[in-house]
């Protein structure tokens, strides 16, 4: 005899922020370390301010690539709206008249950190003085919907106004449209595997899946899932964006014993 239990494929796409960085509050500021930093919407003629007077953190080979020492680190984040990314940013009012090191950073909870542009800097290229601009732009392919933190370092402890003007690319991620699919079998028989793949639009950043309340060690798109008994069980995927919106996707699979 064949028993069949429906279970609820819940795909959401809330405005969770798990370790991701939260949207600035106005005015934006910068912050000392990774965990505090939060993002800008769209950086495109952005005016800020680099101001600190303690050293805070800097990413790994920060000195040497980017500057000799760290003075008083900054962060700030934004969303990638483009596979490539070229800006200049602009440097005027500093404190000591010497000017600002930085570069671009991957580094998805504040870990793994990695650098993903030329930088300005006493350890790379000149630092960028006040009255003077330079141009950044990424070296490998940016991930559409994913943040990444600009880093920056006062020359021997100074602190600047800075602006930044977008020359190519974009850092606009365009409004979700549509919920997206769930790819898999929706009949299957305990003990047997399935693969489940959810299709996000762009700009899903982060993965988060559970089932029965369980959250499951997996942070991917992709889920191999095997039900080994009957029974009611709610299978629940949140996918986060940092833009806010929120969509819904349900389906049904049929468990068979």
């Amino acid at each position: 005899m064949q028993q069949f239990q429906f279970i609820s494929l819940l795909l959401l796409f809330p405005f969770f922020l798990m370790a991701q960085p939260e949207p600035c509050i106005d005015p934006p500021t910068m912050t000392s370390f990774c965990a505090d930093a939060c993002i800008i919407c769209d950086i495109d003629g952005f005016t800020g301010r680099h101001d600190a007077n303690i050293v805070g953190e800097a990413p790994p080979r920060f000195d040497g690539e980017c500057t000799r020492t760290a003075h008083n680190m900054q962060w700030i984040a934004f969303i990638a709206g483009s596979e490539d990314l070229e800006f200049r940013m602009s440097v005027s009012n500093c404190r000591d008249g010497r000017g600002l090191e930085f570069g671009l950073y991957r580094g998805i909870n504040c870990d793994n950190f990695k650098r993903i542009s030329n930088c300005f800097g006493a350890g790379n290229q000149m630092v960028i003085p006040p009255g003077s601009s330079g141009v950044i732009r990424n070296n490998e392919p940016l991930e559409i919907g994913q943040y990444y933190y600009i880093v920056m370092d006062g020359a021997l402890e100074d602190n600047c106004d800075w602006t930044f003007d977008v020359l190519l690319g974009t850092t606009q991620v365009a409004p979700l449209e549509t919920s997206g699919t769930i790819e898999g079998a929706f009949t299957t028989c305990r003990n047997l595997e399935q693969i489940y793949h959810a299709n996000p639009p762009i700009g899903a950043t982060e993965f988060k899946w559970q089932l029965d309340g369980q959250e499951l060690a997996t942070n991917a798109p992709e889920l191999p899932l095997i039900f080994d008994q009957v029974g009611i069980f709610i299978w629940l995927a949140e996918i986060d964006f940092i833009d806010g919106e929120s969509l819904v996707y349900f389906g049904d699979v049929a468990l068979i014993r």
